[in-house]
């Protein structure tokens, strides 16, 4: 594989793919391939629908024969994802995917949907919720998702993990405050501890987090244990 060391500070406040500075943060990201030839890749900016400058995060486009015509009778939804357009001739599918191109290689970095940006910085949720899998034995191999919640003030981080039961849920919660804060330097705001099997999912096994923080707001969730900031 093709891995390139980006500088995280970049990433995080600038969404820019930019070489490492000397004791700066490093993050290590692995590219997807190269396109073959009848494939058109494009890093846009959703906003301006411009292609971005080189190094810089934008949405990935595609355009190919592999690329689908679009959604069954929901043409104004087909015309703004299948058929985007950059003013090349060309129709592209809106992927939804954060990425950038270097070397002619394809780097994604996340979901466009569920970019979290907590105090001007983005975070990507898988990436906090792969930090807390590892943190403590009380969640190897379950599921968790992360979202952002906004009540009065800005958007804060919350986290739903399911755990094992028979531990210690006051120090399983400090450890994910912990390992999120050393690792991501950002702070947890809530965490809610649920049943194994009560993260929703897709039925592909994609935990699904928009459906997830509903089901929180909504008091739907068995919860094991709860902290608040």
């Amino acid at each position: 594989p093709v891995i390139q060391s980006v500088d995280k500070r970049a990433l995080e406040l600038e969404s820019a793919a930019l070489p490492p500075r000397e004791g700066a943060p490093v993050t290590q990201l692995v590219a997807s391939g190269i396109a073959s030839p009848d494939i058109q890749i494009r890093i846009v900016d959703p906003d301006l629908r411009a292609i971005c400058a080189s190094s810089r995060v934008g949405e990935i486009w595609v355009s190919g024969p592999n690329v689908g015509q679009g959604y069954w009778n929901l043409p104004e939804l087909t015309a703004d994802v299948f058929q985007a357009s950059l003013g090349d001739g060309r129709r592209y599918l809106r992927t939804g995917d954060l990425g950038f191109m270097w070397r002619d290689q394809l780097f994604v970095v996340g979901r466009s949907k569920d970019l979290l940006i907590i105090d001007g910085r983005n975070h990507h949720p898988q990436d906090i919720e792969q930090t807390i899998e590892r943190c403590h034995r009380a969640f190897r191999g379950l599921g968790g998702a992360a979202f952002a919640l906004q009540s009065d003030g800005p958007e804060a981080l919350a986290v739903v993990h399911e755990c094992w039961q028979g531990v210690d849920t006051d120090e399983a919660i400090r450890a994910i405050r912990q390992s999120v804060s050393n690792e991501h330097e950002v702070s947890v705001s809530r965490v809610t501890l649920v049943k194994i099997g009560k993260v929703p999912r897709t039925s592909s096994g994609k935990v699904q987090r928009s459906q997830c923080r509903d089901l929180l707001l909504a008091c739907e969730l068995p919860i094991v244990a709860e902290w608040h900031a």
